[in-house]
């Protein structure tokens, strides 16, 4: 398995060369990119992230202004009100823990002591948390969304009864992969599942992996890209 998945890995890097997906480097922002991009389209939430910055520039800022404006602020996302809320919990919980912003300290931290702590605070759950991980504290792990679950199942990476959701579906894919490509495969996967591996109707024709799927074998999709197999 590792030499199958390090040839793939391989092949979706010289296919998509890990893609700039808008993520951010610094801890904070990268929680509340991570908590925006939540039930809404990749536009909306980088709309809503950049307006969200432009009304209220400083984190401290956030956390103290009355929560309309920032409802106002990332209204185009959805959700806002929920989110609103969250994300002053978030911040306002940080500064409880830790009496100010700087995560700095966080980057001796053993994974999964990062993963733990993360997913404690508002609105961030265990892909959240390991999207921060990988992102903001550069280390190797895979978040497991839709795209990189659907991909690494049509890969035969992991089994199709592989749990979609939370760390089983981490554990699980994170042990496919060779170490220093999970971060990697994430990216790379989720350009894969926008351009080429969709729900339905994938398009198969010229995809750069196709010699290493399985799902045909599944009988759930034709290489030809014909949809769902009766």
């Amino acid at each position: 398995m590792t030499e199958r998945a390090t040839a793939i890995c391989r092949l979706l890097d010289a296919a998509y060369g890990r893609p700039d997906l808008g993520n951010h480097a610094d801890p904070v922002d990268e929680l509340v990119y991570i908590l925006l991009s939540t039930m809404t389209t990749e536009a909306n939430y980088q709309r809503s992230y950049a307006a969200l910055r432009a009304a209220l520039p400083r984190w401290e800022d956030v956390v103290t202004a009355p929560v309309e404006q920032v409802e106002a602020a990332i209204a185009v996302g959805g959700l806002a009100p929920t989110k609103a809320r969250l994300i002053q919990a978030l911040i306002g919980r940080l500064q409880r823990d830790w009496g100010g912003l700087d995560l700095g300290f966080m980057r001796v931290w053993a994974v999964s002591d990062l993963r733990r702590y993360l997913a404690t605070l508002p609105g961030i759950g265990y892909k959240a948390a390991t999207c921060v991980v990988g992102y903001a504290f550069g280390r190797d792990v895979c978040p497991v969304d839709t795209h990189t679950y659907r991909v690494a199942v049509r890969l035969g990476l992991v089994p199709p009864g592989t749990p979609e959701l939370g760390r089983p579906a981490h554990v699980a894919v994170e042990l496919s992969l060779p170490a220093g490509a999970r971060l990697g495969f994430h990216i790379n996967a989720v350009a894969h599942g926008r351009a080429r591996c969709h729900v339905a109707r994938p398009d198969c024709e010229g995809c750069p992996v196709a010699a290493h799927c399985v799902a045909p074998e599944h009988g759930r999709y034709s290489r030809r890209g014909q949809g769902e197999a009766e």
